[in-house]
């Protein structure tokens, strides 16, 4: 999350893409980099396309396509990457971290219950994965369940004390503006502090 980390990061991302083009595993990280650090979404589907072209069947690879699609404001393409993983790796031992996309992509629907649903089988596959805090947290923000939200929130500032709304902004990997301020609201709504 440290700016010259990024940077260092993105370099090493495009470096990839210019010399390794047909090994999967590294566009798969690439991709990821791309997304999620640089916000280059068209070129981070493109290599996550061609990592998948390259090994449509791995389990890695479509968690990796989900999330780069879910940066990329497409969450209907990043549940089926999801899914797919899971029934190629149905018992992988980073599950959480698929089922924790699944649930951020119903977040991006604002479909909040099917969230809460996967945000919460996320956290009992990999309890120490933010993400699924958050989205059992913006789940419950948005059922209006907001004590609930709020005991969920100090369970996530418990296990990542230094996380906080203004490291979300600066990380902030969301394409959806709209998506990324109901995202930081539901967070400041459950008491994630500035």
């Amino acid at each position: 999350h440290e700016p010259d980390d990024a940077r260092v990061a993105i370099r090493m991302a495009r470096e990839v893409l210019a010399e390794a083009r047909d090994d999967p595993t590294s566009l798969r990280f690439a991709a990821q980099v791309l997304a999620y650090s640089a916000k280059d979404y068209e070129t981070a589907l493109g290599a996550i396309d061609r990592s998948l072209l390259l090994n449509p069947n791995s389990a890695q690879g479509h968690t990796g396509a989900g999330w780069v699609n879910a940066y990329a404001g497409r969450p209907l393409a990043a549940i089926d990457h999801f899914h797919r993983a899971m029934r190629l790796s149905p018992v992988d031992p980073e599950k959480g971290i698929a089922l924790s996309g699944i649930g951020m992509s119903y977040l991006m629907l604002e479909r909040h219950e099917e969230a809460l649903d996967w945000g919460e089988k996320a956290l009992r596959e990999m309890p120490n994965y933010g993400s699924s805090h958050r989205v059992v947290i913006c789940g419950l923000v948005g059922l209006g369940r907001l004590e609930e939200a709020q005991v969920a929130a100090g369970r996530l500032m418990a296990a990542f004390p230094t996380y906080t709304l203004t490291l979300q902004r600066q990380i902030n990997p969301w394409r959806d503006a709209a998506f990324a301020q109901r995202y930081l609201d539901a967070l400041r709504v459950a008491g994630v502090p500035d």
